[in-house]
């Protein structure tokens, strides 16, 4: 049904008089009585006889000549335009102007003063902020203009031959080698990468033998192997060294010295080649700066490892059988070791060792990557070469058996009396028994075993202050003995069996 036409005015009078009354645009005047009364409201009718006004207590009529005088209040709109033209050019009476908008929830207004304030005062941080702005370069910027703003500078820096590093436009040769890249036959390489080119650049003039190179996570393998027997070393290698990380969880600064350069393994077809290596002036010495006397000591051997500055393992095929077996497990047995051993060189950022820890985890990381099926270690004394392994202890399956025998243990060297000793001091019985406590600390405390670890010998503090094994060891096993962990020891070691965990 349509509504009455004569009903029409009169609800248009209402919904007039209901925005008069009220509504967040309606003024709120106030009316001073000459009685002294203040009355605040909205004026309905003013006809120079009588005042009509709606207050919040309801409509009140008063006769006009009682009314001393109208105070007519502004809209909040209006109270804004009036402040900021009171405001002038100052901008900090001009952000008062805009707290007020956003108090009285004016969001154009508020925005618009906002932008006032900028106009004035460019660098004004709290508009500037409100506004949605960032700084950069001095200057405020919306996200889209900074993004601009940035892809011009870029632009005009570039032709500059300029970069952005570290928040300062400098030379790109400059930011490249603070970057850690060098150029390298026209290339920006980092130094990992120009010691493998080379390394492949060199191996041909100057070993006078081409190997392959295959490379994984943390090792470059250099040669002549088949693919697959490629694929097997660098698992191994690699498996060993996420063993050891999970373990010993290296800090930053630890996982960076182990992580820096891959780890170079050369498996040479023949030894012969292992003396070229090693010459005088030759290949190692140009690639490797291996330190000084190392050529000499490697001229007539068949595999040898260096661990500063750029890790290295050389070895050959077929030079290190024992008790049959395949050149394979043979030469797996060898790099395993190896591998053990720069784990923790590399660990300890080439601080020294407890000889145990180093000799023990060497034979462990043998054992555990290559089945406990050879045992492929020469023994030093004094950095010379010695007979190999005497009175049955020439592989895994000989320790074990050894092992088993009680009387046999009762003969073995007290720990306390090699533990200070480094690794090429250690004689062939404490090497054997310092295997067995390396894989009873990993088993029976493994966290001890790593804060000892790391900290025996270590250097630190300002100024510096060296820590002492008997130190490091005390501070990680809470005070305890030796003598009362070679009590644990003992026990724990008869329970192992005659065998490996994987007879080899």
């Amino acid at each position: 049904m349509s509504s009455s036409p004569s009903r029409l005015p009169i609800l248009a009078g209402v919904a007039l008089l209901a925005a008069l009354a009220g509504g967040p645009s309606a003024r709120a005047d106030v009316i001073h009585m000459k009685s002294g009364q203040k009355i605040q409201g909205k004026i309905v009718q003013d006809d120079g006889s009588t005042l009509i006004v709606d207050t919040k207590f309801g409509r009140m009529t008063f006769e006009r000549a009682k009314v001393e005088r109208i105070e007519l209040q502004r809209l909040p709109k209006e109270e804004v335009a009036a402040r900021r033209k009171a405001a002038g050019d100052d901008a900090a009476k001009m952000f008062e102007v805009a707290k007020y908008a956003k108090e009285k929830r004016l969001e154009k207004e508020y925005r618009e003063v906002l932008q006032a304030v900028v106009d004035i005062d460019p660098n004004h941080a709290e508009a500037n902020e409100a506004l949605g702005r960032v700084p950069y370069d001095g200057k405020w910027f919306t996200p889209e203009e900074l993004e601009e703003y940035k892809a011009e500078l870029a632009d005009q820096m570039k032709e500059r031959g300029r970069v952005l590093y570290k928040g300062k436009w400098i030379k790109e040769e400059t930011a490249k080698r603070l970057q850690g890249y060098e150029l390298y036959q026209g290339n920006w390489l980092k130094w990992p990468e120009i010691y493998t080119l080379q390394a492949e650049e060199n191996m041909g003039p100057m070993l006078g033998v081409e190997l392959e190179i295959r490379t994984s996570e943390h090792f470059a393998l250099r040669s002549q192997l088949d693919e697959e027997a490629q694929k097997e070393i660098l698992d191994v290698l690699e498996a060993g060294f996420a063993h050891f990380s999970e373990i010993f969880a290296p800090d930053a600064i630890e996982a960076n010295i182990m992580d820096f350069y891959p780890i170079a393994v050369y498996v040479f077809p023949d030894p012969n080649y292992i003396t070229t290596f090693v010459q005088p002036d030759g290949y190692m010495e140009k690639l490797y700066n291996p330190p000084r006397g190392v050529n000499e000591r490697y001229v007539d051997a068949h595999s040898f490892p260096i661990f500063f500055p750029r890790p290295l393992i050389v070895a050959s095929e077929g030079r290190h059988l024992k008790s049959g077996g395949s050149r394979m497990i043979s030469l797996l047995g060898f790099l395993s070791h190896y591998a053990g051993n720069m784990y923790v060189r590399r660990f300890k950022r080439g601080g020294k060792i407890p000889g145990w820890v180093e000799s023990g985890l060497s034979h462990y990381y043998e054992g555990l990557l290559n089945g406990y099926r050879t045992l492929s270690v020469t023994e030093y004394v004094g950095y010379e070469h010695v007979d190999k392994w005497g009175d049955k202890l020439g592989n895994f399956k000989q320790w074990y058996e050894r092992m088993a025998d009680a009387q046999f243990r009762s003969t073995l060297p007290r720990w306390s009396t090699f533990r200070d000793k480094i690794v090429e001091e250690i004689d062939a019985y404490e090497q054997v028994k310092s295997y067995f406590l390396v894989s009873f600390m990993l088993e029976k405390y493994p966290q001890e075993f790593v804060d000892y670890v790391r900290d025996a010998y270590r250097e630190y503090g300002r100024p510096r202050r060296q820590i002492k094994e008997e130190e490091a060891f005390q501070t990680a096993f809470n005070g305890r003995s030796t003598a009362e962990l070679e009590q644990e020891f003992e026990a724990w070691v008869a329970t192992l069996g005659d065998h490996p965990p994987v007879d080899g």
